[in-house]
């Protein structure tokens, strides 16, 4: 398996540890079968395996291209470089990847200028190809220069198994990705940009910048193609594509009893078993798993013993929270062990590292993170640095 992605708020990307099968180890049987040429499934908040089958297979992305079209237009956004309220025009190259082609479209018109907002949801909700091709234009003055910056991102990310020469999936036999390398897109996009992701959630979109042409004004609202908005409530997003031949996918987030998965199928055989599969793999996960936040950034877990120092101890905690996603009924066999660096002397800097929270299940190791001083301590008097220079030698 592939190194998962980590985000700001995840302290640790693991791999899911199936604990051996003793008469005390919970029953976890295998996934469901799922119609569909590859899949994943992941927790958001550790980005632990579920479940997966060809994960890391590559394979045409269609519309979920729009994922990354999207996260690189909210990340040029979060630098500052473009607005919300800021004008696109949609060339006729944009405008002949929609309607003239048959593709997905927001109805946007040749040589209009429409609000980087609106393009984004009309990409977002109904998949729109001229939004996606004018957004592209926008930032980079061609959609060859904006895969370059997909590309870094996917990078970035850790997408190993991805390429993008497009910003809207049209077909070309060098732009392909994998069900783990979106799913982890997906994770990243929901954690670092909240605010836009709730976009994908809306389950109906009309652009309603033409009232003035009576030809627009008669053009009804298109419906989100992701079928889940309607079947299952705890899911809010996330995207559909297809092509002829790779088929139907869908990437499809969920969040109930404190714990979010993300799933990815590709290549099922039509609209409806692109949802029927995906939520397949949702009841698997939170039926057989949960995820549990162990321990927050900043909280004190341990003092320990300081010397030469204006303090006798020194709280030690950790710089991010911890999640950890196991099979139900696994978490009380947790074993958290701190391991402690054996001489400790000020000065000590806030954030240094000094010891090793170490977290296991039966001898199986899941996760290590730094533990880390929550404060600066000085160095004592001179009477408290001579006196403990005597003790340390005593020991």
């Amino acid at each position: 398996m592939s190194k998962l992605l980590r985000i700001p708020v995840v302290v640790f990307s693991i791999f899911l540890i199936f604990i051996s099968q003793s008469s005390a180890a919970p029953f976890v049987p295998p996934a469901p079968k799922i119609s569909a040429k590859a899949w994943a499934a992941i927790d958001y908040n550790t980005g632990t395996i579920i479940a997966e089958s060809n994960a890391n297979t590559r394979l045409g992305p269609a519309s979920l291209t729009k994922l990354m079209t999207a996260y690189v237009v909210f990340n040029e956004i979060k630098a500052g470089n473009i607005s919300l309220s800021d004008q696109a025009m949609v060339s006729r190259n944009a405008w002949q990847k929609g309607q003239p082609t048959g593709g997905s479209h927001m109805f946007a018109k040749q040589g209009s200028k429409i609000s980087v907002k609106e393009l984004l949801k009309g990409m977002i909700i109904v998949s729109g190809n001229e939004a996606s091709v004018a957004l592209a234009e926008f930032i980079a003055g061609d959609e060859t220069t904006f895969a370059s910056v997909m590309n870094n991102y996917a990078r970035k990310l850790g997408m190993t198994n991805t390429n993008f020469t497009n910003s809207t999936g049209w077909p070309d036999p060098e732009q392909y990705t994998s069900a783990l390398d979106i799913a982890r897109l997906t994770q990243a996009m929901i954690h670092e940009f909240p605010e836009y992701y709730k976009w994908y959630s809306e389950k109906k979109y009309k652009y309603s910048g033409y009232q003035d042409d009576p030809r627009y004004r008669e053009i009804k609202a298109q419906s989100n193609r992701n079928l889940l908005l309607w079947r299952n409530e705890s899911v809010d997003g996330v995207k559909t594509g297809h092509t002829e031949s790779d088929g139907y996918h869908l990437v499809a987030s969920a969040s109930q009893d404190n714990m979010r998965i993300i799933t990815a199928v590709f290549g099922a055989k039509g609209k409806v078993a692109r949802a029927v599969e995906s939520q397949k793999l949702l009841k698997y996960g939170y039926r057989f798993f949960e995820t549990r936040k162990l321990f927050n950034a900043g909280e004190k877990l341990i003092e320990t013993k300081i010397w030469k120092g204006k303090s006798d101890t020194l709280p030690l905690g950790l710089t991010e929270d911890i999640y950890i996603t196991l099979p139900k009924r696994q978490f009380k066999k947790l074993d958290v062990e701190h391991i402690l660096e054996p001489t400790i002397t000020a000065p000590v800097l806030k954030s240094n590292t000094y010891g090793t929270l170490s977290i296991s299940v039966e001898n199986n190791k899941l996760a290590e993170h730094p533990l880390v001083a929550l404060q600066d301590i000085n160095e004592g008097s001179l009477w408290k640095k001579m006196y403990d220079t005597v003790m340390l030698m005593m020991q």
